[in-house]
């Protein structure tokens, strides 16, 4: 098949960007997307275009390399659904750790002096010259040989004409060093796929972290997918807009975008108590109809902890749950506390797939029998916790135990891995100061283990947060208060990259507000303005998608 024939597999409707990731041939790529933007289906059809136009020639293969068990199998069976068997066969899907060991069973020889390696070598967690090897040398092993012996590379790299990189954005650098020593200064091409959530518009192809450097490295292709497809109709055409304005060759057809599905609503009020009422009823409502309240976030640009004091008091008067993520500080937003709160959410008796996902990747061995044993020891585990928990709900010291165990089970070894920044100290640092937070809770709000947890962690409350702090995250429903000159200010790229982050959060339901005139909350700093101004430029995108508009 010509490269000029090629279309998607049926169903499939790629946005602008995406198709050009798809049909690259001759560069490496670096793309960010955001939450819904569909990053395993686009490697998917990847590696579609490249089999069945030969792009990818025989005998050569496509490497995909996850950070996860689960992601490396979902990728591989989508590329079966989408290709034939013959073409199938030669799309080989690993995650970092996988593809490690693989390298140093079949090049263990490669290994000298203290790195040298038995043919009957076991993994587990010491360190035993030539006999055994622990999980986390698995990278800097599998570096050594591609750094040692010529040979080796030589084979790696005639096997492979593309490499996948899927969740780029969590690369580490022992990760990273293996994808350099591997494939840097090749004729092989890379595609880098990840969440930005660091930043979310990547504007004029600019890049940050991980994905600057790799971008530098391998000459890749900067693109954004900004296409939120879990988000219904009304809302990606609100989104769309957008795009069209900040990066044009980025956006659909209008028309492309069929239905009538999802909400948006624009309001205009006199005062900040009236909008905040209105917002009131905006939740309950959606609360009543079956929305999860951690399902509902309040976005504001900046200072959530003033502008959500009317709304706060309403919600403590009505008994309706939130949580002020503003106040929690870093801490809950660690990957090692959403991990161990992702535990104990289970522990405490949730049913939470989100919570299972978190902690499924953490049981990931060197081969499916390890894998086995670990879910196994896993599952013992959980069982025990909840009993204990079920025993001692309200005594707060069974938040400690829970948590030691719970290190016990996977290592901190393994979960100094959740982030370049962990070393073991890191790991029992932020253990105990979540330990010390979930403590503090129940003894603040008289509650139980189940419920600080559920404040803290998978359940909580109605999320009330900075636009910053909503990267990476979606809703059902999202309200954006305060859409004024005095809230969204600053140069036209941060306002809309803010407006854009924000809007793009609601899946179903879009609150947009303003109000003329803010009454300084308690806590505000002198310069605060009463006056306000609705800024038209960010609320025009929704002219025609809701029930109403506003006067100007």
């Amino acid at each position: 098949m010509k490269s000029t024939e090629w279309v998607p597999s049926k169903g499939i409707d790629l946005e602008p960007n995406a198709d050009i990731a798809c049909r690259l041939t001759g560069q490496s790529a670096a793309v960010t997307a955001g939450p819904g933007a569909g990053k395993s289906e686009l490697l998917a059809q990847r590696a579609s275009f490249l089999l069945e136009t030969g792009e990818c020639p025989l005998p050569k293969r496509i490497l995909a390399i996850s950070f996860k068990v689960d992601a490396a199998a979902n990728l591989l069976s989508r590329v079966r659904a989408r290709v034939r068997p013959e073409l199938a066969r030669r799309f080989d899907s690993y995650t970092f750790h996988a593809f490690s060991i693989r390298l140093i069973r079949r090049f263990r020889l490669a290994l000298s002096d203290a790195n040298a390696l038995d043919q009957d070598f076991t993994i587990g967690p010491d360190r035993i010259q030539r006999r055994q090897i622990t999980f986390d040398e698995f990278l800097p092993l599998a570096s050594e040989i591609l750094e040692n012996n010529a040979a080796v590379l030589r084979a790696l790299r005639e096997t492979y004409s593309h490499v996948f990189l899927d969740e780029f954005q969590d690369c580490t650098n022992n990760q990273y060093s293996l994808i350099t020593n591997a494939f840097k200064g090749t004729h092989i091409h890379l595609t880098a796929v990840g969440d930005t959530k660091q930043r979310i518009m990547g504007w004029a192809g600019a890049l940050e972290g991980i994905f600057a450097t790799f971008a530098s490295d391998f000459a890749a292709v900067p693109l954004n997918l900004y296409q939120n497809r879990r988000s219904l109709p009304r809302l990606r055409r609100l989104q769309n807009r957008m795009i069209a304005n900040m990066d044009p060759t980025a956006a659909v057809p209008e028309d492309r975008i069929v239905g009538l599905g999802g909400t948006i609503d624009v309001c205009r009020f006199d005062t900040a108590d009236q909008e905040a009422a209105h917002l009131f009823e905006w939740i309950k409502q959606r609360i009543t109809a079956g929305i999860p309240p951690s399902q509902i976030a309040v976005l504001f640009r900046n200072q959530p902890g003033l502008y959500s004091q009317p709304l706060v008091a309403q919600l403590a008067r009505a008994g309706l749950p939130y949580r002020n993520d503003q106040q929690l500080q870093d801490l809950t937003v660690e990957p090692l506390s959403r991990v161990m709160l992702a535990f104990l959410t289970l522990a405490t008796g949730a049913q939470s797939a989100a919570a299972y996902e978190s902690i499924s990747g953490l049981l990931e061995g060197e081969d499916d029998e390890q894998t086995f044993r670990h879910h196994r020891a896993w599952d013992e585990h959980l069982r025990a916790a909840r009993a204990a928990v079920s025993r001692r709900t309200t005594e707060p010291a069974v938040v400690g135990r829970l948590i030691d165990g719970f290190i016990n089970l996977i290592g901190a070894n393994i979960l100094t891995t959740l982030s370049s920044g962990y070393d073991e100290a890191r790991v029992r640092q932020l253990s105990a100061e979540l330990t010390e937070r979930i403590q503090e809770v129940m003894a603040s709000s008289g509650t139980d283990v189940a419920g600080a947890v559920d404040r803290l962690g998978y359940g909580g409350g109605v999320r009330i947060m900075s636009i910053h702090k909503s990267k990476g995250l979606e809703f059902e429903a999202v309200a954006v208060p305060a859409v004024e000159h005095e809230m969204f200010f600053g140069d036209a790229e941060s306002v809309y990259a803010a407006y854009f982050v924000a809007v793009s959060r609601a899946k179903n339901h879009l609150l947009l507000s303003c109000a003329d005139h803010r009454q300084a909350p308690d806590g505000a700093p002198q310069t605060w303005k009463a006056r306000r101004r609705p800024h038209y430029g960010l609320l025009v995108y929704a002219k025609d998608l809701e029930g109403g508009w506003i006067s100007e």
